[in-house]
């Protein structure tokens, strides 16, 4: 249980650098030019997000949690599947400026839902 602090403290800097990672990305992406390419925007975020799993899976082996056991760790993995989504949308498979602004407003609420989940432990957690 000792590494657990250090794990969940890498976790939910990751997640922290993740959403900041994609605000950036997608106002860039937003502005006349688009998205410059490049090893900040191309390679560190697969390499941030991949460590962010890593680490989650980590923190559900320390605790001893499946999704299968756990409603709030399989609501969480889904959230964060629509987060993918979404964010992918934002930064670059949507053309429209609005549409990608509506998709970061959607990758930015469903980040709320899964900050929520993991706090109350609850698929539910404004109840």
């Amino acid at each position: 249980m000792a590494l657990y602090p250090l794990v969940k403290d890498l976790h939910m800097t990751l997640a922290a650098v993740s959403v900041i990672g994609l605000v950036a990305r997608s106002a860039m992406g937003l502005r006349a030019r688009g998205l410059p390419h490049g090893m900040l925007t191309d390679v560190v975020p697969h390499i941030v997000d991949t460590v962010l799993l890593a680490s989650g899976i980590a923190l559900a082996v320390i605790i001893g949690v499946s999704p299968t056991a756990s409603p709030w760790l399989a609501a969480k993995l889904g959230a964060v599947v629509v987060y993918i989504i979404l964010g992918s949308l934002a930064v670059k498979r949507l053309r429209r400026r609005a549409a990608r602004a509506t998709a970061l407003f959607g990758a930015l609420l469903v980040i709320a839902y899964i900050v929520a989940v993991a706090f109350h432990k609850s698929p539910l957690p404004w109840q």
